[in-house]
């Protein structure tokens, strides 16, 4: 998976550093975690054989310029993320993943008796941020149910620029209709610069 500029300097912004592999020589970089360097890029690692080389060289390196990484980003794939960083709060309405060790994280910061059965049912699943106290985050999965999370338990989602288009097609629907949806679609990716999702379900 490939990850836009866009969302990778909002995970930048808020403290995460982001590992990616390079498929044409099978190398690792770590972009982010420990702020800017003279030139205002994130500072990075050096280009690692694996992943926990890069942890162990975070920030070691100068960062690559956003006309770079544009130019890069498309043809890296994108590993994981992590929160390493102390810097601005995750505003609310931020579409976020919670991190395998949530519970272990949450037990930090919280009662180390208390971990719900709905926070350990959102693990692994794509959730909301509905607002934050300090470093404490409230956070939602569908408007379903929701639980308090410490920064450290969850990353910003990789696709979260990704918008999705969804119609339901119906076999009475005419040629006109569908140059309708052409149209909407059209117009959709014209307002949007990122990446797109299109579903087709059958009736």
């Amino acid at each position: 998976m490939c990850m836009t500029l866009e969302t990778l300097n909002k995970k930048l912004k808020y403290g995460e550093g982001i590992i990616f592999l390079d498929p044409t020589d099978n190398r690792y970089i770590l972009i982010g975690g420990v702020g800017k360097d003279e030139y205002g890029n994130y500072r990075d690692t050096d280009w690692c054989n694996t992943i926990e080389e890069c942890y162990q060289e975070i920030g070691s390196c100068d960062g690559y310029s956003q006309e770079f990484l544009k130019e890069k980003l498309p043809n890296w794939k994108y590993i994981e993320s992590k929160p390493l960083a102390l810097v601005d709060p995750v505003p609310a309405g931020t579409y976020i993943i919670i991190l395998p060790n949530a519970e272990e994280e949450c037990e930090k910061y919280h009662n180390p008796l208390y971990f719900s059965e709905e926070e350990k049912e959102m693990v692994g699943k794509k959730c909301k941020i509905k607002n934050y106290e300090g470093s404490d985050y409230w956070i939602e999965f569908e408007d379903k149910f929701g639980g308090s999370f410490p920064r450290t338990a969850f990353i910003i989602d990789p696709e979260e620029n990704s918008e999705e288009f969804f119609y339901l097609f119906s076999k009475e629907d005419k040629n006109e209709n569908i140059e309708q949806i052409i149209e909407l679609l059209r117009k959709f990716l014209k307002n949007n610069n990122n990446k797109i999702r299109i579903t087709i379900k059958p009736e």
